[in-house]
């Protein structure tokens, strides 16, 4: 395991804002999205029980035990040793603290891969390469890559992060592509939703946000943000309808593209380029 830039961004992200270091710092974004993020996923990378499954940037584990309640057999693997510290213990699932190249697991294991907004976070070119040389290594033939990314259909934001690297779907595609992966399926996950959602939020003064236990708790369980947080029954109203408004677009193919975080499932290529 060696030190890089993006390990200790992680490490101190993860030193400084506890278990909401791996998602939104603001808890009200983290309970909004989060359940948009994992109907997406069930839509369009279903798990069975007895899978293989790696959740490569696992974080805390939130998703790694949620497959694992499905029935898969998981390994959550993160590149921050505090990350894998606070994650959540389940029977069928092993934490490693490992980046995505670091990763030594025997050919054509998973029959699964999942990065939820990890990709992007790889900044040194030649690492995100070595990284998908070696996922594709591990995952089978016949597996499945879940990949969810900030991919806007075509403008990105003007200024550079030093913690992220921002691509437009088109990028992203011809990145994986060229990496060995096909496109098989893709969804948007936000569209207009959430900005309705905020701007009323603004309109009638933010309250306090809830406590990062409430917050890890709501997202842990599914259950909507408003609820969660035990926010007035007119607000927890409100986030579900956008949250169903949401879900709602993303069925609508020729509006799906118009999100600027999307989910994609791609298989391995016939052969590496």
């Amino acid at each position: 395991m060696t030190t890089s830039p993006d390990r200790d961004y992680w490490e101190d992200r993860a030193l400084t804002h506890g278990r909401l270091a791996g998602g939104y710092l603001d808890p009200w974004n983290e309970t909004y999205e989060q359940p948009l993020r994992w109907a997406a996923f069930r839509r369009i990378c279903p798990i069975v029980p007895g899978l293989r499954v790696l959740d490569v940037g696992c974080g805390t584990g939130r998703w790694s035990v949620r497959m694992a309640d499905m029935g898969a057999q998981v390994l959550g693997a993160d590149i921050s040793a505090r990350m894998i510290e606070m994650a959540e213990p389940h029977p069928r699932v092993e934490y490693q603290v490992a980046a995505a190249h670091e990763l030594d697991c025997p050919d054509r294991y998973f029959d699964v891969v999942v990065s939820v907004t990890v990709l992007q976070h790889i900044t040194d070119p030649g690492e995100l390469q070595r990284a998908l040389h070696n996922l594709r290594r591990m995952l089978k033939d016949a597996g499945r890559f879940f990949v969810l990314e900030y991919s806007p259909l075509r403008t990105l934001p003007s200024q550079e992060l030093t913690y992220m690297r921002y691509r437009t779907q088109k990028q992203w595609i011809e990145l994986m592509a060229k990496e060995g992966f096909q496109l098989r399926s893709s969804t948007g996950i936000r569209f207009i939703g959430r900005r309705a959602y905020s701007l009323w939020r603004r309109l009638r003064g933010a309250r306090p946000a809830p406590t990062s236990s409430s917050a890890s708790s709501a997202v842990a369980t599914g259950v909507s943000g408003g609820e969660a947080a035990g926010s007035s029954g007119g607000e927890a109203t409100l986030l579900r309808l956008t949250q169903a408004m949401e879900r709602g677009i993303s069925r609508v193919a020729f509006l799906r593209q118009r999100s600027d975080l999307h989910a994609y499932v791609f298989v391995k290529a016939a052969s590496p380029p």
